[in-house]
């Protein structure tokens, strides 16, 4: 079967003046090779590289871009969470740190927890040596988001709850998740005492 190369529709100088290839494709509905040789026919060039107009900073923003994640920003303002990371640094706004970290700012300037597998969640003074505190470190270390919350679900550092990923659990609880996943406490001075 022999095929025959389809020709240009005979209004493409005008379909096609100042536009790329993919526009062309989306008005003709030909495949992109075939709108490339069609540009060649008739001697033009297809406009290349020609990138989306920049996002501007959308109303309300900078309010939330204070208290809201990448992806919380991304998914409020329908954009890439790419274009959200830009326009924070743009604005001036400082990053919102991870689940179970605390915010320098209103911590004194004190780490309070890490995320990152294979490291301390604080340093040593004020870890929480408490089992659940140890059941919690453990997990983190596994890359679990945990924390401390208050009976509201808020972050505080002295709470009775714990936010471990998306579930609200006691001290109890997760210390037999942690168990599950391999956790064995060990005494500290302040028990050995």
């Amino acid at each position: 079967m022999i095929r025959h190369k389809s020709e240009a529709p005979p209004n493409f100088r005008e379909i096609a003046e100042g536009k790329s290839v993919n526009a062309v494709k989306k008005v003709i509905g030909r495949h992109y090779k075939t709108i490339e040789r069609w540009f060649a026919e008739h001697g033009m060039e297809p406009v290349r590289g020609l990138a989306k107009p920049r996002t501007e900073e959308p109303t309300g923003f900078r309010d939330m871009a204070r208290t809201a994640t990448l992806v919380e920003l991304a998914k409020h303002f329908h954009m890439s969470k790419h274009t959200a990371a830009r326009l924070r640094n743009e604005c001036g706004v400082s990053r919102k740190i991870k689940s179970g970290a605390v915010d320098r700012s209103t911590s004194g300037g004190k780490r309070i927890s890490f995320n990152r597998p294979g490291t301390l969640a604080a340093p040593v003074s004020q870890r929480d040596d408490s089992v659940a505190g140890q059941a919690a470190d453990f997990l983190r270390r596994r890359d679990w988001k945990v924390h401390r919350i208050d009976d509201q679900g808020r972050f505080d550092l002295k709470g009775k709850r714990y936010q471990c990923g998306r579930l609200q659990v006691s001290a109890p609880e997760l210390i037999a998740m942690a168990e599950n996943k391999g956790f064995v406490p060990f005494r500290v001075w302040s028990e050995a005492a």
